[in-house]
């Protein structure tokens, strides 16, 4: 008798041990984006291809300059971009194609700004009104952010009477203000 009430207590234990439900995970907390920050310009990098009405006439590098005042802020409320301030750019174009190879382009303030949305890809998406452009996220810390965006520059070459258009991989780095 006491070997079949040992037998069942064990038993009934066994069924209890199966009924025990694991409470639900709780979800880890998104972890805040690093890009909702003011960010100061410290650096820009721009090359690409050169055409003059839409012909191909060589290939072009731009550094920047001037960039104290050159400016983005990312908005969490709003999941917007805004920008302040502005930019030089000095350009070598590589062509014999046209007959100045080098220029100053100043107090330019081309940068996407809009709403923007972070993907799963390690890029940004930013809704200007006009065009979507993706950046990509080169680096991203508390203190450090730098993007790369095909960005489209152009300037005028007055002995030609001509505009030359830069599309370009446009890379800027931020240090955060």
């Amino acid at each position: 008798m006491a070997f079949a009430f040992s037998a069942m207590l064990a038993t009934s234990c066994e069924k209890e041990e199966e009924k025990k439900v694991e409470p639900p995970k709780q979800e880890e907390p998104a972890e805040k984006s690093k890009l909702f920050n003011n960010w100061q310009c410290t650096a820009i990098n721009v090359e690409g291809s050169a055409n003059i009405t839409g012909a191909p006439i060589g290939t072009f590098t731009a550094t920047g300059f001037d960039l104290s005042d050159f400016e983005v802020n990312f908005i969490e409320a709003s999941k917007a971009v805004t920008k302040s301030g502005n930019y030089s750019l000095n350009v070598k174009l590589n062509t014999s194609a046209v007959p100045i190879n080098e220029t100053t382009l100043t107090d330019q303030v081309i940068f996407p700004t809009g709403t923007f949305v972070e993907n799963n890809d390690g890029t940004i998406t930013i809704k200007t009104g006009t065009e979507d452009v993706v950046a990509t996220i080169l680096e991203n810390t508390d203190t450090k952010l730098q993007l790369k965006a095909l960005l489209k520059l152009e300037y005028e070459i007055t002995q030609l009477s001509s505009t030359v258009s830069l599309p370009s991989n446009a890379t800027f780095t931020f240090k955060k203000k």
